[in-house]
């Protein structure tokens, strides 16, 4: 369910009725980054269930059962419920929410840019594609 979506009011009526808490900021955006390990022999089943879930999207795994989903929710609490979602599937060993972040909904529709308080870094007759490495070698030594 996005932010916005007409679906958002249906569900939260219906959970009204059924006495659930039906608090939400539907001016808020969540997003959460969660690992999930299941068993490499069900993984492409969870894959698949994951995918079926509204807030919820598979976008890396691997052959040894460990996938990343990144889960957009209009609340924190809607957040949760996905895990658990997740979490209840077959074949899921464990689901660890690595990252969350919320932000006003209206942000999402904002061109990015830099906000006042960053600044680029000074680039002096280099590209910003240089690794850290080669710049380590190539600076000026304070005894010279």
């Amino acid at each position: 369910m996005r932010p916005g979506d007409p679906a958002a009011a249906v569900t939260l009526a219906g959970s009204a009725a059924a006495g659930q808490d039906t608090t939400l900021d539907a001016e808020e955006l969540h997003i959460a980054g969660v690992l999930v390990q299941c068993r490499p022999l069900d993984l492409m089943r969870v894959v698949r269930a994951v995918d079926a879930l509204a807030a919820a999207e598979v976008f890396q795994s691997s052959a040894e059962g460990k996938l990343v989903v990144v889960i957009e929710a209009p609340s924190s609490r809607q957040v949760l419920a996905a895990i658990d979602e997740i979490r209840a599937l077959p074949g899921v060993i464990n689901v660890a929410l690595v990252y969350q972040h919320a932000e006003p909904a209206a942000a999402m529709q904002q061109p990015m840019g830099m906000s006042p308080v960053q600044t680029p870094l000074p680039v002096v007759g280099r590209t910003m594609d240089i690794k850290a490495t080669e710049l380590t070698r190539q600076r000026p030594r304070e005894d010279r």
